[in-house]
């Protein structure tokens, strides 16, 4: 392993380069310039790439980083692949994430008609950034390392947006210091005197714009309001996926150590915790912050964060602005994902060989030979027995609970398949229990690895604070009791999305969707709709609208109705047809023509369908490899 800093030469880059006099880019390459002019900035897609030729090195891995600035702001992440003499070095590198930061177009979030707060929109931040190349999903800590030779030449190529490219380096990838290494470098630095509340909706960026925020309703949040809704809590099935962060910026007002902890919740991932890698400043501090567990709690709590002495954790702060940010990571559980993956790749090699020999056969009456033709699958069924218990035991070692609910699969699957193993003859007939079913042994190995995949969270605050007391993570049963009755009396004249009679210049939409659906909509036409007011009610029952009808409170328009009520709306000449409408032809241009014909009566068509299902064939490689398949059946016949 090469561990040094060093910027690859750009005379032995090769591509499309760009300068300052271009029209469309020169003023971003003239932005990088000013930091190194003797740099060349190149531009790349899914049909430019960039190559460079690394000479006078010695033979190693290296780690390497890259500048970049992203042209488009699509959501999608930034793909990038890395081939090294036109060879893929490792799968990883097939797709490669160079990180994007979005923030709020707004710091004040504006309301809603009811009074309640609109999430901003999110733009993202262009600018020059410079990043090593590592694991984006957080399954590998650490950089990615690249074996390299004098000669070799490395291509760069986009698998989705446009990229600017200037330098490619060498990059060192340091070992992060123990926490008592850390401590003594600040042994005579005083414990503040400060408390620092820093709000979770007050994010300074993000990694991907899908995270977003929820209102909790709690006394204790520092955004509440008894009657409407404040956004205070970064919503969890957002923020579960690997690599995902969130970055805040704060200020202290003395340089000091600050002990720090998080309100938050993880009710997410069953008795199982969720690990966060913790930045200050852009870097982890020492190898505690690399994954912090945060546990399975049902309820909001403070997470102080301690030590395996269960002390408080101590953070050197100077007097300013500083940063922190928390990125989804799933380092401690990579060792369970990965060997999951192997075991069950193993497991589908060796049914697709017994399927061979049987020709699909599973009569339970026939008698195979499995011990004769596979004289190994009993030993490698309890190879895998062993493997899954031992997981098993790793996995519970990092809860706190006894024999958690998400890992409890392992263990049923090393009981069914030391039960297969017992008479391996009898595999072809239990092939449902092994391979193939909803209850087999790799689909209960498939659904533990996806729930060990998933790391959502939710935060209301991070907390840095001394030698003040914590506030704690609720108010007391007085206020509680208050507050609650509070909004029990306001929901009687404060109800949004209530059934309600529509005025004159307004179009009444009823809508059978839950209210989450509805308060998402509304806030998209209110922000996004200039013309007549639209105004949006949950629907109380579907079946109403005919009563409603003959009563004349019928709404203007029904969302989410099943297919067969604007069929009876029609034959009562209680409807209009769509087709007298502006637009209606372009709308109905992206619709299969099947998808129409519920809503027609007589010559008219008195409603559109929301969603189109379609039906897609797809095959599995591995068995059309497996049999010798090479090209994969274009017809019925090569079938």
């Amino acid at each position: 392993f090469i561990n040094e800093y060093k910027i690859i030469d750009n005379e032995n880059y090769v591509g499309e380069e760009i300068n300052i006099n271009d029209q469309e880019y020169g003023n971003i390459v003239l932005e990088y310039l000013n930091i190194e002019p003797t740099n060349k900035v190149f531009y790349i897609d899914d049909e430019t790439s960039l190559k460079i030729t690394v000479n006078d090195i010695e033979s190693g891995v290296y780690y390497l980083a890259i500048d970049y600035y992203e042209l488009e702001e699509l959501i999608d992440n930034n793909q990038i692949n890395i081939k090294i003499n036109d060879e893929t070095p490792f799968h990883e590198s097939e797709n490669l994430i160079l990180k994007s930061n979005w923030v709020f177009n707004n710091e004040e979030f504006s309301k809603d008609r009811y009074g309640n707060e609109i999430q901003s929109g999110a733009s993202k931040e262009f600018k020059w950034q410079q990043q090593a190349l590592y694991d984006y999903y957080g399954q590998h800590p650490g950089f990615y390392g690249f074996y390299l030779e004098s000669g070799d030449e490395i291509k760069i190529e986009s698998n989705n947006n446009k990229l600017l490219i200037g330098s490619l380096y060498f990059v060192e990838s340091k070992e992060i210091i123990t926490y008592q290494e850390y401590l003594n470098n600040y042994q005579n630095i005083k414990l503040s005197s400060d408390l620092i509340n820093v709000a979770a909706r007050d994010m300074d960026g993000r990694s991907e714009p899908s995270i977003r925020l929820r209102s909790e309703q709690d006394p204790s949040n520092i955004y509440y309001d008894t009657q409407h809704l404040e956004l205070n809590t970064i919503f969890s099935e957002s923020w579960q996926n690997g690599g995902q962060s969130v970055t805040y910026k704060f200020n202290v007002s003395e340089t000091a150590m600050y002990k720090l902890s998080f309100k938050y919740r993880q009710n997410l991932v069953s008795d199982m915790p969720v690990f966060r890698q913790i930045k200050i400043n852009g870097e982890v501090p020492f190898d505690l912050f690399e994954s912090y567990a945060f546990p399975y709690t049902t309820g909001f709590l403070n997470r102080k964060v301690v030590d395996e002495n269960n002390e408080d954790v101590l953070i050197y702060l100077e007097a300013g602005e500083n940063e922190v940010t928390l990125e989804a990571v799933n380092y401690p559980y990579r060792t369970v994902i990965e060997k999951i993956r192997e075991i069950m790749g193993e497991i589908q090699q060796l049914a697709l060989e017994v399927k061979r020999y049987t020709s699909g056969g599973d009569d339970p009456y026939r008698d195979w030979d499995i011990e004769r033709y596979f004289p190994d699958a009993d030993d490698n069924m309890l190879r895998w027995a062993d493997e899954l218990e031992e997981l098993h035991s790793y996995v519970n070692d990092l809860s706190k609970e006894s024999n958690p609910s998400q890992i409890a699969n392992l263990i049923q699957s090393a009981k069914r398949l030391r039960s297969i193993a017992k008479n391996i003859n009898r595999l072809p007939s239990k092939m449902v229990q092994f391979s193939d079913g909803d209850a087999s042994v790799s689909h209960l190995l498939g659904e533990t690895m996806q729930r060990l995949m998933v790391s959502g969270m939710e935060l209301e605050r991070t907390v840095f604070y001394g030698d003040k007391k914590l506030p704690k993570p609720y108010v007391n049963i007085f206020t509680s009791v208050f507050e609650g009755t509070k909004r029990l009396v306001l929901s009687y004249v404060n109800n949004p999305y209530s059934v309600s009679a529509s005025g004159d210049d307004e179009l009444n939409v009823w809508v059978n969707y839950p209210r989450q659906y509805i308060e998402i909509l509304q806030a998209i036409i209110d922000e996004k709709y200039t013309g007549m007011r639209v105004t949006l009610s949950q629907m109380p029952d579907q079946n109403r609208l005919i009563l409603a009808n003959a009563s004349g409170d019928a709404p203007d328009l029904a969302l989410g109705v099943d297919h067969w009520i604007p069929y009876d709306f029609a034959i009562r000449d209680a409807s209009l047809d769509l087709r007298q409408f502006e637009g209606y032809e372009e709308v109905v241009s992206n619709m299969s023509k099947g998808a129409i014909m519920p809503y027609i009566f007589e010559d008219g068509v008195f409603g559109l369908p929301e969603t189109q299902n379609f039906w897609v064939t797809y095959y599995r490689k591995d068995i059309l490899s497996s049999i010798g398949v090479t090209e994969i059946p274009q017809t019925w016949d090569d079938i």
